[in-house]
């Protein structure tokens, strides 16, 4: 049997953030164009497994770590 859930949450922020790869004085966002969303799914058989995904051009290894530290203690998911 295999066992599978799925989340997804909008994480576009509410307020102006400084952006990465702009060539301009001013990296502040200046609105939205399509919303931003950060998904999860894990699934079971035997061994659980786990895909997270983050719209973000940003995260960085050092972030990606201690996300998958985090994520490893509340689903005790072997690292690799």
């Amino acid at each position: 049997m295999i066992k599978l859930g799925y989340a997804e949450t909008d994480i576009t922020p509410k307020i102006p953030v400084q952006l990465v790869g702009f060539n301009r004085t001013d990296n502040t966002s200046r609105g939205v164009l399509k919303p931003l969303f950060a998904q999860v799914s894990i699934w079971e058989s035997g061994n659980r497994h786990c895909l997270i995904t983050i719209d973000s051009i940003g995260f960085k290894k050092k972030l990606a770590d201690i996300l998958r530290i985090k994520v490893n203690n509340i689903l005790k998911i072997r690292l690799p």
